[in-house]
């Protein structure tokens, strides 16, 4: 999110325990969660999210580790984060986020993991990136050239 690292903001963020290891596309109720059923969980259960999902199962496969252990990890290395919050409920989840810590990446890892996690903007700012083209009359600014907006030919 470049305005919060451009000012040094840190970023609140919780995935709704999506990232917890309990949920795949063929069980998006994960029995006996109480959050399971809850909007704003069923929210961020999307196609996007799956991917994110598969791709950490595929990380936590190769270092023998758990989802969560590798989520953790890579919520460790975002510069904008100055502490996870971690919600445990017992020693086996305090153990799995403390496994966190032995999580290495891969620069490939890294990339897949950032490549899936960027978010797109959202509007105002692709329709004000294509504005700036038409309205600044054919002039270069900052290396961008423009286009003059209904010129005759």
């Amino acid at each position: 999110m470049p305005g919060t690292e451009v000012h040094r903001h840190g970023l609140p963020w919780h995935a709704g325990g999506v990232l917890s290891g309990r949920y795949t596309r063929a069980d998006r109720t994960s029995e006996g969660v109480a959050r399971a059923g809850t909007p704003a969980t069923r929210t961020h259960l999307s196609e996007r999210a799956f991917e994110v999902l598969d791709t950490l199962g595929d990380i936590a496969r190769r270092q023998d580790s758990t989802v969560p252990s590798v989520a953790l990890a890579w919520v460790l290395q975002q510069p904008l984060v100055t502490s996870p919050i971690i919600g445990t409920r017992g020693v086996a989840h305090l153990d799995s986020a403390l496994a966190a810590l032995s999580v290495t990446f891969t620069p490939d890892e890294l990339t897949a993991l950032d490549q899936l996690t960027t978010p797109a903007s959202a509007f105002p700012h692709p329709y004000l990136a294509g504005m700036a083209r038409l309205q600044q009359a054919g002039a270069t600014i900052n290396g961008r050239s423009s286009q003059v907006f209904g010129a005759a030919s």
